[in-house]
């Protein structure tokens, strides 16, 4: 996982504490874009992508995760209802596998959508 915990510092002990049993999971603090940019290609199975929902941000993103994530690897997508971030997620991954689904927030009482996409 990657978050650099700005908007929810206090969970970053409570998400260290619940994956400390699990030796492959690693939580990164850094931007996702920054961390993603640097990382081998083909390099990773899954990433979450839940940050700044600015379709520029997102676009330019997208092109990170192309080159990290491995063949079959999967990203899923918070908030695709958001800024039109799922039109932005389709035309970024035209050849890929794709699911969308909702997600209902209780809290905001809305749908904020969920996007998994797979690589070829």
């Amino acid at each position: 996982g990657i978050d650099n915990f700005s908007q929810y510092p206090a969970v970053k002990p409570l998400a260290e504490s619940k994956t400390a049993l699990y030796p492959n999971v690693r939580l990164v603090n850094a931007e996702a874009g920054e961390y993603l940019r640097q990382l081998p290609p083909d390099s990773v199975g899954l990433i979450f992508v839940d940050d700044l929902h600015e379709p520029e941000h997102v676009a330019a993103e997208c092109k990170y995760i192309c080159s990290a994530l491995r063949s079959g690897g999967l990203a899923i997508f918070h908030d695709t209802k958001v800024r039109g971030l799922e039109e932005i997620i389709r035309r970024e991954f035209p050849e890929w596998d794709m699911l969308f689904l909702p997600c209902y927030s209780p809290i905001a009482k809305d749908d904020f959508g969920i996007g998994i996409v797979k690589k070829p």
